[in-house]
């Protein structure tokens, strides 16, 4: 990958399909991801690991079948060897709106290719009825 755009598009592939293990890819070595809920995980393996149970947790709250995340908006500033992104993103399940929130990551550019260093999530998850209005498809 030699572009952020295009780091940023096989990310968002990868998480669509499920397969988060190679997500771990897209992370430096020592790389930190700050969740919505505070925790953090240190290192890609873990971050992919994080990705994962995060997304088959709601995935099971919502009793979704399926779960997709879209980039809205972003904005992106790269400055040589370092980027900074800030952006908008919505999670569907089984076609309908069931999370957003926004996101800022910061990416080094390691061997001719995009690696996030630091990367901080907010999200605005449904509350409980909410979910089960997700669930029964009136929303």
């Amino acid at each position: 990958m030699t572009t952020f755009d295009e780091f940023r598009e096989h990310w968002q592939e990868a998480y669509n399909r499920g397969d988060l293990a190679p997500i771990a890819e897209f992370f430096a070595p020592d790389a930190r991801y700050f969740q919505a809920d505070g925790l953090v995980q240190e290192g890609p393996k873990a971050i992919a690991e994080g990705r994962r149970r995060e997304r088959e947790e709601l995935m099971k709250a919502l009793g979704a079948r399926s779960l997709e995340v879209e980039i809205l908006k972003r904005e992106r500033e790269e400055l040589g060897d370092t980027a900074v992104e800030i952006g908008v993103y919505t999670i569907t399940a089984d076609g309908r709106k069931a999370n957003e929130g926004s996101y800022i990551a910061v990416a080094k550019k390691i061997g001719g290719g995009w690696k996030i260093s630091r990367e901080m999530v907010t999200s605005v998850l449904p509350t409980q009825a909410q979910q089960q209005t997700l669930i029964a498809g009136t929303a």
